[in-house]
């Protein structure tokens, strides 16, 4: 019994150790890629010190705000069969009063943009933010290290 418990100390430790990296990991790639987007959206919108400077809180608190949207109930289709139509509708006009809060929320941090950045770079940043996105997927997709990644940009 005693061999019983120290095995499962053993493993449960482990697992938690394990966990622990995992999570460490986890936390040091979003820092990474976060860190690329800068430099990605820095350069791309070739913004200055000053610009900079302005455009990166605004950026964030903007993102902050959208992030906060995101849907805690996301759904899988599979699990939608198994809604009634009252959930369904009910379902559906939460994700339209989403996209309006999101909408107006991109709405209101364009015209702060606009106040510290030239209406062409603020255009261009929707374009950019995509451009990013397909640079990581393709990274993501080929399976590569950071390092290539960096040197594309």
């Amino acid at each position: 019994m005693k061999r019983i418990i120290l095995i499962a100390l053993i493993i449960s430790s482990f697992t938690a150790a394990t966990f622990a990296q995992d999570g460490e990991r986890i936390r040091r790639g979003k820092e990474r890629i976060e860190s690329l987007k800068i430099a990605f959206i820095t350069e791309k919108l070739e913004l200055t010190p000053e610009e900079s400077q302005s455009f990166w809180p605004i950026y964030r608190a903007m993102h902050d705000q959208l992030k906060s949207l995101r849907p805690e109930d996301k759904i899988r289709p599979a699990d939608i069969e198994s809604l009634t139509d009252a959930e369904a509708d009910e379902m559906i006009e939460r994700r339209f009063e989403a996209e309006e809060k999101r909408l107006a929320i991109k709405r209101d941090y364009s015209k702060r943009l606009r106040k510290v950045l030239p209406a062409k770079k603020v255009a261009m940043l929707q374009p950019v933010e995509k451009a990013f996105k397909q640079q990581l997927l393709k990274r993501v997709r080929r399976g590569k290290r950071g390092r290539d990644f960096e040197k594309r940009f």
